[in-house]
């Protein structure tokens, strides 16, 4: 007669906000979401865990794919008219890598397009969140 021994391993239902995905550079604050797996890292198609469809970007800078995942963002624009524009660029150190920036006004919608290339997207403050659309 063969033994055999079966070993559960998982996760509790809450989550420790510890292992959260911060930005890699703030000046302000990343509200946890669903979006966040076990190491900190959002799941993009080529990795394991939760995926960044409910994630709420703010302000910061983020690692492509390690922060956030390629893909197209939207936004409602700026919080606040006097306080200026929303903004949103990409950050590589490749040489000659395409800049793309867009800087949004309050009350209007927009999107952007993150790339594995992007590296780094740098969000300003003022912006209201930047979700996932596609």
């Amino acid at each position: 007669m063969a033994a055999s021994l079966v070993l559960l391993v998982g996760c509790s239902g809450s989550q420790d906000t510890a292992d959260a995905p911060r930005p890699s550079t703030s000046t302000g604050t990343q509200s946890p979401t669903s979006a966040e797996g076990h190491n900190g890292a959002v799941k993009c198609a080529d990795r394991p865990g939760p995926s960044d469809a409910d994630k709420q970007y703010g302000e910061g800078t983020y690692r492509v794919p390690e922060d956030m995942c390629p893909g197209t963002y939207s936004t409602l624009g700026a919080v606040d008219a006097s306080a200026g524009r929303c903004s949103i660029a990409n950050d590589s150190a490749n040489p000659g890598a395409e800049v793309k920036a867009r800087y949004i006004p309050a009350g209007e919608m927009a999107t952007f397009e993150v790339e594995l290339a992007d590296e780094q997207i740098k969000i300003s403050k003022n912006c209201e969140p930047w979700l996932r659309v596609e």
